[in-house]
């Protein structure tokens, strides 16, 4: 994760700055928009999300009810826009699970952590079963 590299599926937006905690960490690129994935490797997830403030699309709330918890690190600039300043959180997760979040989540895989985007595991899921 490294300034320049490109954020979303769907924008343009660029890696600005990144939490040095999670520098060298891969990370998993899905919609501005939203997210929907499950786990099929155990490990930590670690997601960011803009800060609480007027107009930023914060999903805090919804991290804290999926058992996220927030890292007291600094927040950074993910893209430009005060209201693109990220706090960090992270999650221990097993396969199976299901993340679900609205506009706007990054997650980023540690200690051996995948995740897959829901529809590919359907996708994956169903053509097991036609075989």
């Amino acid at each position: 994760m490294k300034p320049g590299v490109k954020l979303f599926t769907d924008r343009d937006y660029v890696i600005e700055e990144m939490p040095n905690a999670v520098q060298d960490l891969p990370f998993h690129r899905t919609s501005i928009e939203r997210t929907d994935v499950v786990v099929t490797k155990p490990g930590t997830l670690f997601a960011l999300t803009p800060t609480i403030r007027p107009k930023a699309a914060s999903q805090e709330a919804a991290l804290q009810d999926a058992g996220f918890t927030k890292v007291d690190v600094p927040e950074v600039q993910l893209f430009p826009g005060e209201i693109n300043r990220v706090s960090l959180y992270r999650k221990t997760v097993q396969p199976g699970e299901r993340l679900q979040f609205k506009k706007l989540v990054l997650l980023i895989l540690a200690d051996g952590a995948i995740c897959v985007n829901h529809d590919s595991a359907d996708a994956a899921t169903s053509l097991r079963e036609s075989k």
